[in-house]
């Protein structure tokens, strides 16, 4: 993974994650701005391979999150900044970073039920999680990975 790739997934997820906790919401300039300049990116550092790679990591991330809008669980913006990650970092990266982010909000929904503790949205009266923070951390921790392991 290169510099310019890592740094802006990390700022991707880190801005989400701050406006997720903060407003229970991801905004769509941010996530609807992520997702073509993800592509145009890709395709100029891997030609149509990194298209492809890109608009395959677009498709999957926004896919799995969109079934689980579909059935209720998780909101709009936490589908498209699946979609957005996806663009930039393809399928492999996109579904390791979903597998690792639902199982912290599993962690920390059962220890937060152990705990009594599970918040509840205001606005909605449903307990809720911020999906955005899970996957920051588990972005971080995947891109920091690859870059050390590229480094040598």
């Amino acid at each position: 993974m290169d510099t310019v790739t890592a740094i802006a997934t990390i700022a991707l997820v880190a801005t989400a994650a701050l406006w997720d906790f903060r407003e229970n919401r991801i905004p769509n300039w941010l996530t609807l701005s992520a997702i073509p300049v993800g592509i145009v990116w890709n395709t100029w550092m891997g030609g149509f391979a990194g298209f492809q790679m890109s608009l395959a990591g677009f498709a999957v991330g926004f896919g799995i999150l969109f079934i689980l809008f579909a059935i209720g669980g998780g909101g709009g913006g936490d589908v498209k900044l699946m979609g957005a990650l996806g663009a930039w970092v393809g399928v492999q990266t996109i579904i390791t970073v979903f597998l690792l982010a639902t199982a912290m909000i599993f962690l920390l929904l059962v220890f937060s039920a152990m705990m009594k503790t599970i918040s509840q949205n205001a606005k909605t009266g449903k307990h809720t999680v911020a999906f955005a923070l899970p996957v920051f951390v588990a972005t971080t921790v995947l891109v920091l990975a690859k870059v050390c392991v590229a480094a040598g």
